[in-house]
């Protein structure tokens, strides 16, 4: 049978040698358009692979690129060589040089293929070097290859199938991924064939709210049942509250074995303890990001040597996240013609306020603010936490001290991290005492300026472009790439014989805001763009639940913990928050009205949702402006539940209950 075997899935296994562990990483690499899982490295640097034993009619597919960023800075064409070992031999099979910034062919993926036929029957390493002309002159040579494989015929011995009833659960969650952007969310143009086919064998619930606007509050809510003032995690890089009954850990003492396999850096290489919660943890290959392919095939691969016991695995996708793209024929899905001709200008100023580096968006977004000298409560958080990795060796890390750390003297004021960690520690203290100093506010648009190389190596795709619906396509494409990853997860589970007997949950923690005037592609905002999300259920074929079903009525993201444990058949623990939900899963029924209640960032703001509102408020207790009221222009924001728009008329009768019932809920809230 034809097989492919890709290398970046064995990038860890292989020996590498390079001065410093950053030369060579897993990267999703944007070359003019064009995305590739890539195998960034950094020359002077040697990868040698494990043997592979090659079948018949072997070819070593792959492309050489340097990214975009560095075309017009690279000082030294970069040289590419792919080697091989085999029977005590050493063969060159294959030579290149690429130096874009003189070359304009240069510039883009260069793709090849080389024939192996010849190693037919035999066990080879692959070496893959890269190195400069000069050794100095490695400034800027970011050189890629993009996702190599080795196409061949393999003889695969039929295998029994594995004797397996277990009751397995699958909870697949897609970053920023609102209800309005799937087709069975009443987007027709938008082609998600396989989410569609799983909510025609389950349920689909058509208001599902999170708790929170922020990944990992809101996966803390999913996994613990409970409210993030209820559970505490309020900041990105703060750890999962493992003090408190959780999803994963009470399947454990019912004889799962559970295992979060994770797609972004964000949720798998930060000290989060999610390893302490989870048996086993499958941590990201690629950096800061995977591609939902790498991060199915590593579920696959672990799942063929499952243990003998029903498993419940977390599978994390972060395809959907922008500002991202996904490969042909999803990258251009929606969107024909060319985005950088003037003459299908549109919003061009909108393309502009598009970020990567979130501690950048958010220090950005309020910089008129701090100009005025107006403290925000964000950013005084971001910058105290950052304070803390600088002076105290603190392992929870905001984003912005990882890039302060990576670029060292430049961001430090040419000071010791010690120096700078203390001047750092004056100037927030300031801020939280109600003063941003000229100095702090000079400082903060200096890192903004020197985190652009970072953005537009993440950006490059947007570079030139002029029509603002071009990322808005894009967005769209991504959808449909993740729905391929749901439709490729569950081909796999069905040729396995699995497919009838899991239970398998497709949602999101929170959406994403694109289409705003205020600042687009976020989530940092209390509004149904980042909190209604898509929720849907394909039962074990043995329950009694009606196939097909739509559920209408409010179901909160807290409510999955009790709803499983009761799909199970496994008692619920007490103290959730959340409700089971069974009883309409299996009736078809619809959700009693009752208000949803979510939090923001740092959860400084709060929401209340009672369709066809949503109001959100920055907490009353808090005596600095939040992200919340500096986007908002007010303490206040009444949005429309299915339009998503920002409405203006507060002195409705339900809008005052909507208050009243907000505030009440405010006084319950504990501040440290």
């Amino acid at each position: 049978m034809l097989q492919t075997e890709y290398l970046v899935d064995s990038l860890a296994s292989a020996s590498i040698d390079a001065p410093s562990g950053d030369y060579v990483d897993l990267e999703k690499m944007i070359l003019a358009r064009e995305v590739e899982t890539a195998l960034f490295q950094h020359p002077p640097s040697t990868i040698v692979f494990q043997p592979l034993k090659i079948g018949s009619h072997a070819k070593l597919v792959f492309a050489i690129g340097i990214k975009e960023v560095a075309w017009s800075q690279i000082k030294s064409p970069v040289r590419f060589s792919i080697s091989v070992n085999h029977e005590g031999s050493h063969e060159v099979l294959f030579k290149a040089s690429l130096n874009p910034r003189s070359q304009e062919r240069d510039r883009g993926w260069q793709r090849h293929e080389l024939d192996l036929s010849k190693f037919s029957g035999q066990s080879i390493r692959l070496i893959f070097k890269t190195q400069v002309g000069w050794r100095r002159s490695t400034e800027y040579a970011w050189a890629g290859w993009a996702n190599p494989r080795i196409v061949h015929e393999v003889v695969v011995n039929a295998k029994s199938r594995r004797a397996d009833r277990h009751p397995h659960i699958f909870l697949l969650s897609a970053d920023a991924l609102p209800a309005r952007y799937l087709g069975c969310y009443g987007a027709p143009q938008v082609k998600t064939p396989g989410l569609e086919s799983l909510a025609a064998d389950g349920v689909l619930f058509e208001q599902a709210w999170s708790q929170s606007c922020m990944t990992l509050g809101s996966y803390a809510s999913i996994l613990t049942g409970l409210h993030p003032h209820e559970h505490g995690a309020s900041r990105e890089w703060q750890a999962f509250p493992t003090e408190k009954t959780n999803l994963p850990g009470t399947l454990k003492q019912h004889g799962y074995h559970t295992l979060f396999v994770a797609s972004s850096r964000e949720l798998s290489g930060r000290t989060n303890y999610l390893d302490r919660v989870f048996d086993e943890v499958l941590h990201t290959l690629s950096n800061p990001m995977q591609d939902g392919a790498v991060t199915n095939r590593q579920l696959m691969r672990w799942f063929s040597q499952r243990p003998d016991q029903p498993c419940f695995c977390w599978v994390h996708y972060f395809d959907v996240h922008p500002p991202s793209m996904s490969p042909e024929p999803y990258a251009s899905m929606y969107y024909a013609g060319d985005p950088t001709d003037k003459r299908n200008e549109f919003r061009a100023a909108d393309i502009s306020r598009i970020r990567s580096v979130e501690s950048a968006l958010v220090m950005r977004a309020v910089l008129p603010s701090l100009e005025r000298g107006e403290p925000v409560a964000e950013a005084i958080d971001i910058l105290e936490d950052t304070v803390a990795v600088l002076t105290d060796g603190s392992e929870l890390r905001p984003d912005l001290a990882e890039h302060i750390l990576n670029l060292g003297g430049r961001a430090m004021r040419g000071e010791s991290r010690e120096e700078f960690g203390d001047w750092l520690r004056l100037q927030t203290s300031a801020m939280r005492a109600g003063s941003v100093t000229a100095e702090l506010f000079e400082w903060i648009k200096t890192i903004i300026k020197l985190l652009e190389n970072t953005e537009q190596d993440i950006t490059s795709w947007l570079r030139g472009v002029v029509d603002f619906r071009y990322p808005l396509a894009v967005y769209k494409g991504t959808v449909s790439y993740f729905d391929s990853q749901i439709e490729s997860l569950v081909a796999s589970l069905k040729e396995q014989g699995l497919y009838d007997q899991s239970l398998i949950i497709v949602t999101a923690p929170h959406g994403e805001i694109l289409d705003d005037a205020r600042l687009p592609y976020h989530h940092f905002l209390l509004t149904p763009d980042t909190l209604h999300v898509p929720l849907i259920m394909k039962l074990p074929q043995e329950s009694a639940a009606r196939r097909g079903a739509r559920i209408r009525g409010i179901i909160d993201l807290i409510d999955l913990f009790p709803t499983i444990m009761d799909i199970q058949q496994l008692p619920i623990p007490s103290g959730l928050s959340g409700a089971s939900r069974w009883n309409e899963i299996r009736s078809g029924a619809d959700i009693k009205p009752h208000d949803s209640f979510a939090a923001g960032p740092h959860q400084l703001s709060q929401s209340i949702c009672r369709p066809p509102y949503l109001l959100a408020r920055q907490h009353p207790g808090d005596s600095l402006k939040s992200f919340h009221t500096v986007l908002n222009g007010s303490d206040l924001a009444l949005h429309h539940t299915e339009s998503g728009r920002l409405l203006s008329d507060l002195s409705a009768s339900e809008v005052e209950e909507l208050r009243r019932r907000l505030s009440e809920w405010q006084s319950h809230f504990i501040w440290e």
